[in-house]
């Protein structure tokens, strides 16, 4: 594998580790200060930022990796302007003709813009290959939010100490990476509205398929919000939101590291005629790997693993956990390769996709719902979700000429027939009792995962020396 890709790969989820690390270790003592429902109303903003900030730049940002840089620059500076005008119509709407209260319509707006504004400057940072302000941005992201939930939260237990904390988190997140552009200041104040313009209009495609393709995925994302919130209150919002949240981590840790690098490395493999079979294949294998273990542990000792992190209230939390696993099992899986579809002009599928699966989430929640069953509802959505993953890895693996081998998953599978044993673990068993013999099962799982399969051992071994190489150069 590329030592380039290598050494960013360790460089990205170092990181991303630090700053998520953060978030988890906050969760036990935010969900002992806020309750349920100021869990659920919080999670209620994010849902909606998430969705607004995912039209504000109409997802043009996902073309500056793929331009010259002269004109990623441009589209780059053209973003944060649509992003700013998008913000302020939102604020003038809220307050205007929706009577929102003038402090919910500035967090709104300006949590709208800052993460438009993030993910803007992640793509151009990335582009320009300065690594090391994404790892900074995003781990004083994670601080900055963590920080004001905890010491503001210990003064003033209030909804809006969530959201403002979620607010400033993107806000120093991206004047960290605002820095970036300082080198290009010559180059930034030569900006031309015209040529931003003629730029925008040659990439058409990512307001047509894109922007709608994102707005649809976070859109079904966010329906057992909505919907949950409707029919079984801020409580159930807050229990969903909890687990959804701490098995989310781990896919952020690797999606958010990876996933535009990957798309980086498969456009370069491909304008240089080289084939991405065995790249995508490895990266697949190797996602599997990693998140198999502990969806097995949720999905046996959810409930047990969420009363002892988080306390007796959020047991109803781990229920839910154990019912969303497989799904956010192929989530973490396929996260990181659906940039793929960029490359191939493949939008137009896409955009296809994200319809089926938003209708199909949208009936299987509202089946449960009128059967005034919480766990039915979130059963069907699971089950919904995950068939549809799987038919998206199917065509991810179709574009880049991966066959489906049966013996070589079996294979992956084989290393977890130990965490059988996870049935026969006591709930009565003490804390720190039930963590050990999890972390033990967790340690022999990819002990024999390295046993099992020669080339995680080599590619293994490369990491640690390109990781020791890189601690000795920092």
């Amino acid at each position: 594998m590329d030592t380039k890709f290598i050494k960013i790969m360790s460089k990205l989820t170092s990181a991303t580790l630090i700053s998520q690390l953060v978030i988890i270790l906050s969760m036990p003592i935010l969900t002992r200060m806020f309750l349920p429902s100021d869990m659920g109303e919080y999670q209620s903003l994010i849902t909606v930022t998430a969705i607004l900030s995912t039209l504000a730049s109409f997802k043009y940002e996902r073309a500056i990796t793929i331009l010259e840089e002269e004109d990623s620059l441009v589209l780059t500076i053209g973003c944060i302007i649509i992003a700013s005008i998008f913000s302020l119509i939102i604020f003038l709407i809220s307050i205007i003709f929706m009577n929102v209260s003038l402090i919910d319509s500035l967090i709104i707006s300006l949590t709208t813009l800052f993460m438009s504004i993030f993910q803007t400057l992640i793509f151009w940072v990335t582009k320009v290959n300065r690594i090391d302000k994404i790892n900074i941005s995003r781990i004083v992201k994670s601080l900055v939010t963590v920080l004001i939930h905890l010491l503001v939260g210990l003064l003033v237990i209030n909804k809006n100490v969530l959201n403002i904390g979620y607010l400033g988190g993107y806000m120093l997140g991206s004047l960290m990476l605002i820095s970036a552009l300082y080198p290009f200041k010559n180059s930034i104040s030569n900006f031309s509205v015209k040529n931003c313009y003629e730029i925008l209009l040659k990439q058409t495609n990512y307001i047509k398929y894109s922007a709608p393709s994102a707005l649809l995925n976070i859109a079904s994302q966010s329906l057992p919000i909505i919907i949950l919130t409707n029919f079984f209150g801020s409580a159930a919002v807050g229990y969903f939101s909890l687990g959804q949240r701490a098995l989310t981590l781990p896919i952020s840790i690797i999606s958010q590291s990876i996933s535009q690098q990957i798309y980086q490395k498969c456009a370069d493999m491909i304008i240089k005629g080289e084939s991405i079979k065995n790249f995508i294949e490895n990266t697949c294998k190797y996602l599997f790997i990693v998140i198999l273990g502990p969806s097995i542990v949720l999905l046996v000792k959810g409930p047990l693993i969420f009363r002892l992190i988080f306390g007796e209230n959020w047991i109803s939390a781990g229920y839910y956990c154990q019912i969303l696993a497989p799904w956010l099992l192929l989530v973490f899986v396929v996260s990181p390769l659906t940039l793929i579809f960029n490359i191939f002009n493949k939008q137009d599928w896409v955009l296809k996709f994200e319809i089926c699966l938003f209708l199909l989430r949208l009936v299987s929640l509202l089946l449960g719902c009128f059967t005034d069953n919480v766990i039915f509802a979130l059963s069907a959505f699971s089950i919904v979700s995950s068939a549809c993953f799987c038919w998206q890895l199917i065509v991810i693996l179709k574009l880049s000429h991966v066959k489906f081998n049966l013996k070589a998953l079996i294979k992956m599978i084989i290393p977890a027939i130990p965490m059988v044993c996870l049935f026969f673990i006591d709930n009565n068993l003490k804390g720190y009792q039930t963590i050990t013999i999890i972390l033990c099962l967790g340690v022999i799982y990819y002990l024999l995962c390295v046993a099992n399969d020669s080339k995680v051992r080599r590619e293994l071994m490369y990491v640690a020396k390109s990781t020791n190489k890189i601690r000795r150069q920092m």
